[in-house]
């Protein structure tokens, strides 16, 4: 059994950098309608047992944890970014997309997977009884492990994303949450009924605050135009633009919102107010295509934010511009990236290669 029965989902290295004493956070509460000054780090972001008790996966998460904390502090003191195929470059990869996959709102996002697809699954049996069936909510102890497998095993899939760090000058502070790491794609805001903000998206942007001063930003190249031409560091002076960026936070989060500055109470609360509205009241759209007779495809994809990304120095290219709305519906930013890591992740089922030998694997088929 695991002797570290109070297992975090957020990393607390990553939530003292939000926190002016590095012991505390201020935090509004979205359930409770509540804001709270000075919780302890200690409590946040994790349960009992979260990772199950023996230990195998907090300790994978502890390793992580272990360089990518070296990491994020010199990305933050120095604006330090790391070169496209570094080490520190698969580190980055590694955290943004484990920490986007191991939080308490992918737990409730899958369990939500889980009954709505469970149940249209079950629907097409001629005994079952819909009224019963509705009554009860289908769920599994771990359901975790589908979105942390697909993690580790498909986070190569952002390699080829280009680095930003946002660096904040306003009079405003970058927020952070229960879920911290945000996928949106402003190429795709008009479409529905498609999910547009998989990790081998065309279009899409992984935003992540580091601190109420820096944030990094992983994006499509090919798609948008971030700040200066050849840049990569972008100061962010105006407040509607953070203001826009921490939208995010609130429409994403799980249930808590944290800031840095205790004086900043009275605007969380006000904008928690025009916020907690926008929220969607479920995290996945089902769709069912055919009829019960001749059986029914059953799809799901994330629901789209209530929102439109409007952050000065974030543009689409004039080439992306031109692609109209039908084109652009399941694009796959890189095929043959997306090729690639099917490839490998084919061989590590058949026992060729461990979870870890990526590198190994691109080496062996390049000669």
């Amino acid at each position: 059994m695991s002797k570290k029965k109070n297992q975090h989902y957020v990393p607390q290295f990553y939530l003292r950098n939000f926190s002016k004493d590095r012991k505390s956070l201020n935090l509004f509460n979205i359930s409770n309608n509540k804001s709270i000054i000075g919780d302890s780090i200690r409590n946040q972001c994790s349960d009992d047992y979260f990772y199950g008790k023996n230990g195998i996966i907090e300790n994978t998460f502890t390793n992580i944890e272990k360089i990518s904390g070296e990491l994020i502090t010199k990305m933050i003191l120095k604006k330090y970014i790391p070169k496209l195929k570094s080490q520190d470059h698969t580190i980055l990869q590694l955290f943004i997309v484990t920490l986007y996959s191991r939080t308490k709102y992918k737990y409730n996002e899958f369990n939500e997977i889980l009954n709505k697809t469970g149940k249209s699954t079950l629907k097409l049996h001629p005994e079952i009884d819909e009224k019963l069936l509705s009554e009860v909510e289908l769920k599994s102890e771990f359901p975790l492990q589908y979105p942390l497998l697909n993690a580790f095993s498909s986070y190569q899939l952002i390699q080829d994303l280009k680095i930003h760090l946002f660096v904040n000058k306003s009079n405003i502070s970058f927020l952070t949450s229960d879920h911290p790491v945000v996928h949106y794609n402003k190429w795709t805001e008009n479409i529905e009924n498609f999910g547009t903000i998989g990790l081998a998206s065309k279009g899409l942007l992984i935003f992540l605050p580091l601190s109420p001063e820096i944030l990094v930003l992983l994006y499509d190249s090919s798609i948008y135009r971030i700040g200066l031409t050849k840049e990569f560091i972008s100061n962010i002076e105006k407040d509607e633009d953070v203001e826009n960026i921490n939208l995010l936070q609130w429409l994403s989060s799980n249930d808590n919102i944290y800031y840095y500055n205790a004086d900043d109470s009275p605007k969380i609360i006000i904008d928690s107010g025009k916020y907690i509205p926008m929220r969607n009241s479920e995290k996945i759209i089902i769709q069912e295509r055919g009829d019960s007779q001749d059986g029914k495809l059953i799809g799901f994809h994330s629901q789209k934010l209530k929102m439109k990304l409007n952050v000065s120095i974030i543009n689409l290219s004039i080439q992306a511009k031109r692609i109209i709305e039908n084109d652009r519906v399941l694009k796959v930013r890189n095929p043959l990236l997306l090729k690639t890591v099917r490839e490998f992740r084919k061989k590590v089922d058949e026992g060729l290669y461990k979870i870890t030998e990526w590198n190994e694997f691109i080496n062996d088929i390049a000669g």
